[in-house]
């Protein structure tokens, strides 16, 4: 089931809530969340004051974040659509990180790491630790200094054990942020954070809504019960398209968001 899952408080009747997007990542499926961020920049022109996000939608939080969200598209679309990144013909050694990261982010579509430190918003990236399986996150907020380089982190939180060979970070070994912090973690970080209303993107389908948040003061909205179109692993062009738009459409016919987002725009 894909989810756009909306928690809104009584933080609704102050003048300027906090808002948050959480998306938890889930490989090239990830597209339908590019879809869903790129919506909320375009059609609601919205700089939420927090986001978390976790593996494959990492890349798109950060180029929220620096005010790239633009590049999106063209990443998942174009940039993604290839074998260089995923060939199942490759068996285990399927997918090219590097060609992700170093190709891609640092290449193809600059990443601008400083825009990202100076922005408005809080963004929190999870990575997980080899050895512990804690969850570390790393954020704009926190000093940048040259021990921390933000396109391995990138690495990090979309390394997946067996696929791909852990990061290191500071002299620690670092895994896919997803195998450490669950969709119920990116929401409570979210909330930790102050955030009064969140908007989670779940690019995965699920037979059942997640519910495990919900208290007297939440309310939760599910845009779409239809299937992702692209896998977690997959370079078919015309799926990760698809999928994309899905995303992209689930914002612009979710009344739910438009009423919150109304609100705060007021």
């Amino acid at each position: 089931m894909q989810n756009i899952l909306i928690y809104s408080s009584i933080a609704l009747m102050k003048e300027k809530p906090k808002i948050a997007i959480v998306a938890p990542g889930g490989g090239t499926g990830c597209a339908y969340g590019a879809g869903a961020f790129t919506a909320l920049a375009k059609e609601y022109q919205l700089r939420p004051d927090i986001i978390v996000a976790s593996s494959g939608d990492a890349g798109t939080g950060v180029y929220y974040t620096s005010g790239q969200i633009e590049e999106s598209e063209k990443i998942w679309t174009k940039a993604l659509a290839t074998t260089r990144f995923i060939a199942k013909r490759r068996g285990l050694k399927l997918m090219k990180l590097d060609y992700l990261v170093d190709t891609v982010f640092r290449m193809m579509h600059p990443f601008d790491v400083d825009s990202f430190y100076s922005s408005e918003i809080d963004c929190y990236i999870p990575i997980t630790d080899r050895k512990t399986k804690g969850t570390r996150y790393i954020s704009n907020r926190d000093v940048k200094t040259d021990s921390i380089d933000m396109f391995e982190v990138l690495r990090a939180t979309k390394s997946i054990p067996v696929l791909t060979q852990p990061v290191t970070i500071e002299g620690r070994e670092y895994e896919d942020g997803s195998f450490g912090a669950t969709f119920d973690d990116l929401i409570q970080k979210a909330k930790d954070l102050g955030a009064e209303i969140i908007i989670g993107i779940d690019s995965r389908w699920r037979k059942r809504p997640i519910l495990s948040q919900s208290d007297e003061r939440i309310d939760i909205c599910i845009v779409t019960d239809r299937k992702n179109p692209s896998s977690p692993l997959t370079s078919n062009p015309q799926k990760l398209r698809d999928s994309f738009d899905m995303g992209y459409k689930s914002v612009l016919d979710n009344p739910k968001l438009k009423a919150v987002l109304t609100v705060k725009s007021e």
